[in-house]
């Protein structure tokens, strides 16, 4: 009875460390980022600092050409997570805004990386991680989008991705993901080079 009730002591202390963390365009990276009053500014100050079980909510917006390396794994059940959203967290449940031919992405809509040259750079890195959600981000303007190899348990939902890889060089991808069990839904890939 008594190695059940320190079990559970163990496991509530575990979950009570995880953290929700928010990044705006208009935070700033010295402070907090505990509350949406006192945000990260960049998503990859975010990324060096999310560990296991975290939830790092991004609010829409255009956050430039950020090359976002993420440092922590998570563990399954407890992924890091990074989720975007319009205008209060959690208010995007599925892909509800569309990408049309010609039509520009709009980082009113979700968080934008706009690499600014297709043909350099990587959005969001993840290689070797586990346990890593990614979801309802726009990425643009990339070499390659997100990329992760030799990752385990990853999953990549709401995805817009457009315009990687230099237009002479069939080196560019939108999402490059592989592994075991890792899940790639919901998504869009146009103008890619491979």
């Amino acid at each position: 009875m008594k190695r059940i009730i320190l079990t559970l002591i163990l496991m509530l202390s575990i979950n009570a460390f995880a953290k929700d963390y928010y990044v705006s365009t208009s935070g700033d990276d010295k402070k907090d980022g505990l509350t949406e009053a006192t945000a990260w500014r960049t998503i990859s100050h975010a990324a060096k600092k999310a560990k296991s079980g975290d939830i790092v909510w991004i609010k829409a917006g255009n956050y430039g050409s950020e090359n976002v390396e993420i440092k922590n794994s998570g563990k399954k059940n407890k992924p890091v997570s990074f989720i975007g959203y319009k205008n209060t967290p959690g208010d995007i449940t599925s892909m509800y805004y569309t990408y049309a031919k010609g039509k520009p992405l709009d980082s009113k809509e979700m968080p934008m990386l706009n690499g600014g040259d297709r043909g350099k750079g990587t959005g969001i890195d993840f290689s070797k991680k586990n346990s890593i959600t990614i979801k309802n981000i726009q990425i643009t303007n990339y070499e390659v989008g997100i990329f992760s190899s030799s990752g385990n348990d990853n999953i990549i939902e709401n995805i817009l991705a457009k315009t990687f890889g230099s237009v002479n060089n069939y080196s560019g991808r939108g999402v490059h993901l592989d592994g075991f069990n890792n899940k790639l839904k919901n998504s869009i890939v146009v103008n890619s080079s491979e």
